[in-house]
């Protein structure tokens, strides 16, 4: 739950690369980078929900988070053409891509929080009393944006078959202990709320949500 205070530069690519020459596994050969480029592997067609996810996560700022790789590492497979298209014509989609898109658009306009916000990393466990020792989850990422005693929090299950039950810290535990709920932006019932508990674990303070996700489903949620 440390703030993100500045971001590492991105990694750069292998200038070269080795295949294998034919059928012969003996018999390598070196690639210059201009060629992997050139010929890139047939990219893994997106499903609705991953595309949304991928729009959103952006949306709101979490698209260059490199320290927390194995949290968005599943963004790092997509078609680069296939999300600058949604993410520059996303009004062009009809259905389950644009009326989110749009939706959480409007919203980050309208909340300063969402646009300008610091940047935590909420742990997400299977149990309560690992809380505060989680340091990443294989399926389930979780970050937050608070400034000015709101916060914003973004949940989102990357497994594609497999349904999650997990509890999850909010990113500040000062603004939030006071509070009962957070308010649903997408993601359930836009009427509804998660309730928000507070207790004491390993000698932290401590606020946290405890949710169910269907596979790919993704969460807005709000403290305010």
């Amino acid at each position: 739950m440390i703030p993100v205070s500045a971001l590492p530069a991105p990694a750069e690519y292998a200038l070269l690369k080795i295949t294998l020459e034919g059928k012969d596994a003996d018999t390598l050969r070196v690639i210059e980078r201009k060629d992997i480029i050139e010929t890139p592997r047939p990219a893994k067609r997106l499903k609705p929900q991953q595309a949304v996810a991928d729009v959103i996560l952006r949306l709101f700022g979490f698209d260059s988070l490199s320290m927390y790789y194995e949290d968005n590492a599943f963004m790092q497979m997509k078609n680069d053409v296939c999300r600058q298209v949604i993410e520059m014509n996303f009004n062009g989609y009809t259905g389950s891509i644009a009326r989110p898109v749009q939706m959480l658009r409007e919203f980050k306009r309208n909340s300063e929080v969402a646009s300008n916000g610091k940047i935590h990393k909420n742990n997400v466990s299977d149990y309560r009393s690992e809380l505060t020792t989680a340091l990443k989850d294989e399926d389930v990422i979780s970050f937050s944006k608070v400034l000015d005693g709101k916060e914003v929090m973004i949940v989102y299950n990357t497994s594609e078959t497999d349904a999650k039950e997990k509890f999850i810290l909010t990113g500040d535990h000062n603004i939030n202990a006071g509070i009962k709920k957070m308010n649903i932006v997408y993601g359930y019932d836009p009427c509804g709320n998660v309730h928000l508990f507070n207790g004491r674990y390993n000698g932290q303070n401590i606020s946290y949500i405890k949710i169910y996700l269907k596979p790919l489903q993704l969460l807005v949620l709000k403290n305010y």
